[in-house]
């Protein structure tokens, strides 16, 4: 079961904010806190399974990056954003407009369209799907989506 830190937000934010400073030339750090204002934005009502702000989520795979000496700019931000799209409502024009090709490239790799009507049989093969795409991806793609994977496992209780 995770820890009390693994689910606070100040906490793990916190821990991404010094990794960001610590790694990141100041033109890095300000474009990747601009992708993390806008995730906790696109996400500001949403909630984990585990009763924490969604936005948890993307930070702890940021910081999953960093742990495994993968992280760069492009990497976190893609982290960072990779929900935003299938679960929001804002469009993947945004993301490149706001943050470059190569980055809203990562989030739609990572995004799964999801139809307003789909049943739990459509998902499912859907989600079939899209994995086995996972796994033909470009590394960075492949990369983020395990650290996606590694931090739904992580917060299982």
């Amino acid at each position: 079961m995770p820890s009390d830190q693994y689910s606070n937000l100040t906490h793990q934010e916190r821990r991404l904010r010094e990794q960001i400073q610590k790694n990141f030339s100041l033109g890095d750090q300000r474009i990747v806190l601009e992708a993390l204002v806008f995730a906790k934005a696109a996400h500001e009502k949403q909630f984990r399974d585990e009763g924490a702000p969604y936005v948890i989520h993307p930070v702890r795979i940021s910081l999953t990056l960093f742990e495994l000496e993968k992280a760069t700019p492009t990497r976190v931000m893609a982290a960072l954003l990779h929900d935003v799209v299938e679960d929001t409502g804002i469009p993947l024009e945004e993301i490149t407009r706001r943050f470059g090709k190569r980055v809203a490239t990562l989030v739609d790799n990572l995004t799964r369209p999801r139809p307003i009507d789909e049943t739990d049989e459509q998902k499912k093969r859907s989600k079939i799907q899209k994995f086995t795409e996972y796994l033909s991806a470009d590394y960075d793609t492949r990369l983020i989506k395990c650290g996606d994977v590694l931090d739904n496992v992580r917060s299982w209780k």
